[in-house]
Parts: C-alpha cells; structure tokens; sequence
C-alpha cells in the first residue's frame, strides 16, 4: 500500500513539475527567437535588467525616459549624484535618484528648466542625443543625418548627434531607409543601442 501510494506520488509530481509554466522559475523567455535575442539574454544574465512581475521582458514595449535612464546609469555605473528640481519629480519616485544620476553625469536634460517628463516615452532621436552625450561623439555635421529619406523630421537639436550616433553604428536606421525619431524607442532597441555603445567605449 505505501509503495503504491509513493508510485502514485512520484507520477504526479512528475505531471507537475513538467506542466509549470517556464515563468513559476522565474523565467519567461518572450524574447526567444526576437532579432535581439542575444543581447537581450546577455542583459538578463548581467542584471542590468530585469523582467517585470510575470518575468517577461517585454521587448516590443516602449520605454519611458526613466527607464531608459536607469537602463544607462545600471551599464554605466553612474553613481554621483546632482540636485535637482524638476517639479514632476520627487523623492518618493523611484527615478529620483536615477534623474539625479543622469543630470549629474550630463548625458540628459529635462524637456524644460522645471520638467522632465519621467514618464514620456523616449525618442529615437532623444536616444541618439543620449548615447552620443555619453560616448563624447559630439555634434556631427546636421547635413550627415541627410542619408535618411525622413531627416526632414529629426528635430534641429538632435540632427547632429543623430549623425554621430549613426556614423559611430550605434543607432540604425530601418530597412526603408527611415530614422523615424518621433517613434518611441522599444525595449528592445533600447539594449541593442546601449549594448553597443558600451562595447564602443570599452575598446576606445
């Protein structure tokens, strides 16, 4: 009887360890088989992100301006810290510190002198003005960023980091030959872009 009792136990944690969903470990591979798979994965491994509460990662979802900063300041190591006083941003957010942060190391400004929108979505070209500021590519020649058939749309503030950022192979265009920097940057474009700022600036 006991043995029998035992066999039936072991089937039925075998039926059930094999019926858990990958996400019960922590895991949920959503981005297995995504054009960005690798860099992704290698980002898990490092820590440098981390899935939301399901342990996906979301990599086709938009990315605000504080998470892109946190992203930034976990890959760069930016610690110091400046004062701010952005009136849409205060100590109980959990980007305050991340804002002080990125305003400290001076690869970001706030949208206005008293705002800056932690919780916009971030542009393709605002990226590009990031990684450049980050990378100290400066400010290209603003008729460079004339390759894609929509520079009429990147903004005169961004044209020439888009340039520098493009030239130096941190941030493509798309197959139509577009830019498209109003488009808000996805999570996945976000890692590839500071995967390889990063691995520009540890070869420099």
């Amino acid at each position: 009887m006991i043995k029998k009792i035992i066999s039936l136990f072991l089937v039925f944690l075998l039926v059930f360890t094999f019926a858990l969903p990958s996400c019960a470990y922590g895991i949920k591979r959503d981005y297995a088989g995504h054009w960005a798979e690798n860099s992704v994965q290698s980002w898990v491994d490092k820590g440098y992100i981390k899935g939301y509460s399901d342990g996906s990662v979301k990599p086709e979802g938009l990315v605000t301006r504080a998470e892109f900063i946190k992203l930034a300041n976990n890959v760069f190591d930016f610690k110091e810290t400046a004062d701010i006083s952005f009136t849409d941003v205060n100590k109980e957010q959990w980007y305050y510190r991340e804002v002080q942060k990125a305003c400290k190391a001076g690869y970001i400004n706030g949208v206005s002198q008293t705002k800056f929108a932690p919780d916009d979505k971030l542009t393709r070209e605002q990226a590009a003005v990031i990684i450049a500021k980050i990378t100290k590519l400066g400010f290209s020649s603003a008729e460079e960023a004339d390759i894609f058939n929509d520079s009429s749309k990147i903004s005169g503030w961004a044209k020439g980091y888009v340039a520098s950022a493009f030239d130096a192979h941190l941030l493509k265009g798309y197959t139509d030959n577009n830019f498209k920097p109003k488009n808000p940057i996805k999570r996945a474009e976000a890692i590839v872009t500071l995967d390889r700022t990063k691995s520009k600036m540890d070869s420099d």
